[in-house]
């Protein structure tokens, strides 16, 4: 019999009750918290993803700024370089505020994963805010050479 499935011990009935109502369970289920203890594979999975996205997002970045450097000067830049390096910006913010939470405040109570959900809310509206505006500002400038 695996650990996980509860045993019982003793059975005790008492006189003009329910039987089942009688069953005393000496070792009941294991309870599991919704945040794995340190150094089990959820948390080495999280932080490798972790690292890869904000090294993929500080890479792209970096590129996209030293590309615009070397073509443009910072009075030519548009609305939509602006809005991509400020998304560049805003996945490494994102990548280290919900490492923050994660890690230093462990997501176990109400309170963390309410702020946990306006966290990924916020950002996830915020990018998608971002996007439109450089759709926008991309067809903006279509028209205008056309």
């Amino acid at each position: 019999m695996s650990p996980a499935i509860a045993k019982v011990n003793k059975v005790s009935y008492a006189p003009n009750e329910d039987a089942l109502d009688q069953i005393i369970v000496t070792n009941p289920l294991p309870t599991f918290s919704s945040t794995p203890s340190p150094g089990q594979p959820g948390h080495i999975t999280y932080m490798i993803t972790l690292l890869f996205c904000l090294l993929l997002s500080i890479w792209a970045s970096v590129t996209r700024l030293s590309s615009l450097c070397q073509t443009h000067s910072p009075s030519q830049l548009t609305m939509a370089h602006y809005t991509v390096i400020l998304t560049y910006l805003l996945t490494s913010v994102y990548c280290i505020g919900s490492t923050v939470l994660y890690f230093g405040y462990r997501i176990v109570d109400p309170a963390n994963c309410h702020t946990a959900i306006h966290l990924g809310l916020a950002f996830y509206i915020f990018q998608k805010f971002l996007g439109y505006l450089f759709l926008a500002e991309r067809a903006h400038s279509v028209e205008a050479h056309s």
